[in-house]
C-alpha cells in the first residue's frame, strides 16, 4: 500500500522545527502530485496545499476533515486552533561523536507543527491470505488474518488525541485494532469480503471523521509533557 509518511527522512522531520512562516511555506507543494502550487494555482485545505488540478479531480469540500483519495483510501488531518504546538515523538539515535557501531539510545524529541496529517487504507483479506503491513518504520509485519477487511492508518506525527479518535471510529465499525505511536492496524471479520464492502466502509468512515471535531486547542497531554501552562 502507499504510505506517505514511511519514506520521510530524519532531515525532513528536522525541518518541521523551523519557524511558523517557514513551516507554512514548505507546504505550498501539492500533497497529492508533489508539484509546486504557485500562487495562482493553489488551494489551501486547512493549512495543506493542493494544485487546482488535483483539487478539481478529488472534488472535496474545504470544510471537511478528510478527503477520499480513492475507493479504499482516505487522507485526513487535525488542526491546532491555537497555532504551532510541540508534538513529542520517540526517536532512536546514536550518542554524539560515537562510532557507527555504538548502541542506539531512545529519547523524546519535539516537533513544532500546526496540524497533523493522517492516511487510512482499507483492503480485502481472504482466508489463509498472508497480509504484509508497513508499520511506519523501515520494517514490516506479516500476519495471517481470517477473511474480512484489513485497515491501516498512519499519522505524520504522534498526536495521541487524533489517534484515539480514529481508532474509536474504526472500532465503531467493527475493527479490532493494534495501536502504535503513529497509527494502528485493524481487522474486521467478514466471510465474503468484497470491493463494494470496502467502498461502503470508506463512505461511512469518511462521514464519521467529517462529523467529528478535529480542530482543537493544545491538548492537555501535550501541556503536561512539556510543562506548558
Amino acid at each position: 500500500m502507499r504510505n506517505p509518511f514511511k519514506s520521510s527522512s530524519k532531515e525532513s522531520k528536522t525541518q518541521s522545527t523551523k519557524s511558523e512562516n517557514n513551516h507554512k511555506s514548505e507546504h505550498k507543494v501539492c500533497v497529492i502530485c508533489k508539484n509546486s502550487a504557485t500562487e495562482d494555482n493553489q488551494v489551501n485545505w486547512k493549512r495543506i496545499w493542493f494544485c487546482k488540478k488535483c483539487y478539481e479531480t478529488l472534488n472535496f469540500n474545504l470544510d471537511d476533515n478528510c478527503i477520499k483519495l480513492s475507493n479504499n483510501e482516505i487522507l485526513f488531518q487535525s488542526v491546532f486552533a491555537n497555532g504551532m504546538c510541540p508534538i513529542p515523538s520517540t526517536i532512536l539515535e546514536r550518542l554524539e561523536k560515537s562510532p557507527d557501531f555504538s548502541p542506539l539510545i531512545k529519547r523524546t524529541k519535539y516537533f513544532a507543527v500546526d496540524r497533523v496529517l493522517g492516511y487510512l487504507h482499507l483492503e480485502t483479506a481472504y482466508k489463509k491470505r498472508i497480509t504484509k503491513w508497513s508499520y511506519g518504520t523501515n520494517k514490516e509485519i506479516w500476519d495471517d488474518f481470517d477473511s474480512g477487511y484489513t485497515a491501516q492508518f498512519s499519522l505524520e506525527y504522534n498526536d495521541a488525541k487524533l489517534r484515539k479518535i480514529i481508532v474509536g471510529i474504526l472500532r465503531d465499525h467493527g475493527f479490532g485494532c493494534l495501536v502504535s505511536e503513529y497509527g494502528a492496524l485493524g481487522h474486521k471479520n467478514e466471510d465474503f469480503p468484497t470491493s463494494e464492502g470496502i467502498e461502503k466502509l470508506i463512505e461511512s468512515i469518511t462521514t464519521a471523521i467529517n462529523q467529528d471535531e478535529l480542530s482543537y486547542n493544545q491538548p492537555d497531554w501535550i501541556k503536561k509533557s512539556t510543562g506548558n501552562s
